[in-house]
């Protein structure tokens, strides 16, 4: 599942990519990093653990802040912000769902 997630990352930048220069392609050569791979993998997991139907910006963050010896954690860390106080924020704004996973 989480694989999937980064090939359709993949396919929405060809989308708008084409939308703005219908010549041009993002080519899959150029690989996320491990890191943002992970990200994301990340992200579905936790859009999963909160019960939500979507991955949102909001999983990103969860995604970022929970990758370890990553510079976007350590500047959240930096700023006192912590995954645990992010999933609160999110369940108090968005609320959740019974967990399970994203299709």
């Amino acid at each position: 599942m989480a694989v999937d997630v980064v090939e359709e990352v993949y396919d929405m930048l060809n989308v708008l990519i084409s939308k703005v220069k219908p010549q041009n392609k993002f080519p899959k050569s150029n690989k996320f990093t491990k890191k943002a791979e992970n990200v994301l993998k990340k992200a579905v997991t936790f859009s999963g653990e909160l019960g939500h139907t979507y991955i949102g910006s909001e999983h990103i963050l969860m995604g970022l802040a929970a990758e370890h010896d990553s510079v976007s954690s350590k500047i959240l860390t930096s700023h006192g912000i912590h995954l645990d106080d992010i999933r609160q924020s999110i369940i108090e704004i968005s609320g959740r769902g019974v967990p399970g996973n994203v299709d």
